[in-house]
């Protein structure tokens, strides 16, 4: 298992591939300890031990980082957390608190 994602990381390190894939995400297994795995643009989803997975979004406002939750996978899907993080980046862009 550990070598599968050892070569996983190799490939995408070598493709250039950003972000998750939406296989990553259903793929994703709870650990004895909360993962935080990262999709860009300051989105990551969190995996809780118990199992939870969690949408959220960090971001910087007047100097202080903030952290807008954006709903539980699979309820919001991958598609859904970038296209809600883009509004988000827009309403900071406009100078609005997300």
């Amino acid at each position: 298992m550990a070598l599968i994602r050892l070569i996983k990381s190799v490939a995408k390190a070598l493709t250039g591939k950003k972000g998750l894939s939406e296989l990553e995400v259903m793929e994703a297994r709870p650990k004895r300890y909360q993962q935080k795995l990262v999709d860009g643009g300051g989105l990551h989803l969190l995996v809780h031990s118990d199992g939870l997975k969690e949408w959220a979004m960090d971001y910087y406002f007047e100097g202080k980082k903030m952290t807008l939750p954006i709903g539980e996978y699979p309820d919001v899907t991958l598609t859904s957390a970038r296209f809600r993080r883009d509004q988000a980046i827009n309403d900071l862009a406009k100078g609005l608190i997300p």
